[in-house]
């Protein structure tokens, strides 16, 4: 009946914006990945911010292989 439509903002993990008014139907979260401007990133958090208007922060992170091969190294040095 209502389609619901939330306009965001991508950041990266150091809070620099990356993408203003971004439309999701969906909130993504944490640990999910976005394709967006070719291009995948992983999402860190999500805020909402309730001052005024509802506005949500998004902070992603650029997902590459490079970033894959490191957890899993990560992951096989502590096994």
């Amino acid at each position: 009946m209502f389609k619901t439509k939330y306009i965001t903002t991508l950041l990266d993990s150091k809070w620099s914006v990356i993408k203003n008014g971004v439309i999701f139907k969906v909130i993504p979260r944490k640990d999910e990945y976005i394709y967006i401007n070719d291009m995948y990133y992983q999402v860190l958090n999500v805020v909402h911010n309730l001052t005024i208007k509802h506005q949500i922060l998004i902070i992603v992170e650029e997902y590459s292989q490079k970033n894959v091969m490191e957890s899993i190294n990560n992951q096989s040095v502590i096994k």
